[in-house]
């Protein structure tokens, strides 16, 4: 990795050599964060500082994604390669998956992969995207509880992103129904304090299109318009 906007030499194949550069110096980073700068260091690629350090503070997050499909286990290979990190759940994800990833390149070690609840990854975090393609009928908390909009309240922190695919929108209105549960949330705890409500946008997507764009990663359409993207932001 070459880090640019220096006078240095920046070039650095190892987290050693990473530490020594002085335009890292002062720069507070976490054990996570020095793993993430390690990664990108190894993979070959060329970043400017103010990229590199914000990719390094945000996490890539995956819901509603098991793994059954190949074009699944490619979306998850992308979704990581947007920051150098992944977390993915799923209560069925499939016990291969993991493995699968790193055969494609994705490093074990910013790559965790859970067969369990979105709501798994903490409370609150700050600086994340969750991607959460076809979720379903998970919006209206099936087949069990909490639904994706608690879930999205229980994960999302400051500065946070969240982009929900939802398709057959004409017979089912995921969207319309994921954009009521966020806004009642945010009715039931307006003036609680330290609470920050959740924004939504909803956009739709063509009826044309075979794939969407998820926080950057490509996810394969596979059933019937009409297409809804909805971005929900807690600032």
């Amino acid at each position: 990795m070459i880090i640019n906007g220096t006078d240095l030499d920046t070039q650095a194949h190892s987290l050693d050599e990473i530490r020594n550069r002085d335009w890292l110096k002062g720069i507070d980073l976490t054990t996570q964060q020095e793993t993430r700068l390690d990664v990108l260091a190894k993979h070959g690629e060329a970043w400017d500082l103010r990229t590199a350090l914000a990719m390094i503070k945000r996490s890539m997050v995956v819901a509603a994604v098991n793994g059954v499909t190949e074009a699944e286990r490619v979306f998850l290979a992308e979704a990581w390669l947007q920051y150098g990190n992944l977390s993915a759940y799923d209560p069925d994800m499939l016990p291969d998956v993991a493995g699968d990833l790193q055969d494609r390149g994705v490093s074990a070690a910013t790559c965790t992969v859970v067969k369990g609840s979105l709501t798994g990854f903490g409370d609150h975090v700050a600086d994340i995207d969750v991607l959460v393609p076809a979720p379903g009928p998970w919006v209206d908390g099936n087949p069990l509880p909490p639904d994706l909009a608690s879930c999205l309240d229980s994960v999302l922190g400051v500065n946070s992103n969240a982009y929900v695919f939802t398709d057959n929108e004409a017979a089912q209105n995921y969207a319309k129904t994921l954009q009521q549960r966020i806004n009642a949330i945010n009715s039931e705890n307006e003036g609680a304090l330290g609470y920050r409500p959740m924004q939504v946008t909803v956009t739709p997507v063509s009826g044309n299109s075979s794939f969407v764009k998820l926080g950057g990663a490509s996810f394969k359409i596979n059933h019937q318009p009409e297409y809804r993207l909805t971005k929900v932001t807690r600032n």
